[in-house]
């Protein structure tokens, strides 16, 4: 099996190897966990672009966990668990995700310069 290929068995992934380690500030309360088609792109998005870093991941299992201050989520390429209905792209429609990232400018001119359309423009209530 390629690394690209996430393993299938549910104790395999639990089982396999990994690198980092929880955030030291803990893990969050609630930590929403992504189900992604493509780990590397989503990376590209939320580390490359939005700032989060892994703390730490299982490559195998094609998962990482990923933080930004006190922002926490987890990503998991599709693997067939948890999949309770047809998936079909673009996922994760229906969800609102809200975070507070300081300072907002680099990130927002990191999204334009990849010419990645926003839903909304970001604002403060």
């Amino acid at each position: 099996m390629s690394e690209l290929e996430p393993l299938t068995d549910p104790a395999a992934r639990a089982r396999s190897r990994g690198s980092g380690a929880a955030p030291q500030s803990g893990i969050g309360a609630l930590v929403p966990e992504l189900c992604v088609t493509d780990l590397d792109a989503s990376l590209r998005f939320w580390c490359g672009l939005l700032g989060f870093a892994i703390a730490y991941d299982r490559p195998a299992a094609r998962f990482a966990f990923l933080v930004r201050g006190d922002a926490q989520i987890m990503l998991c390429q599709r693997n067939g668990s948890w999949e309770t209905g047809t998936l079909e792209y673009p996922l994760g429609r229906g969800i609102n995700l809200q975070t507070m990232i300081e300072p907002l400018d680099p990130v927002l001119g990191a999204l334009e310069a990849e010419g990645w359309p926003l839903f909304e423009a970001p604002s403060e209530a």
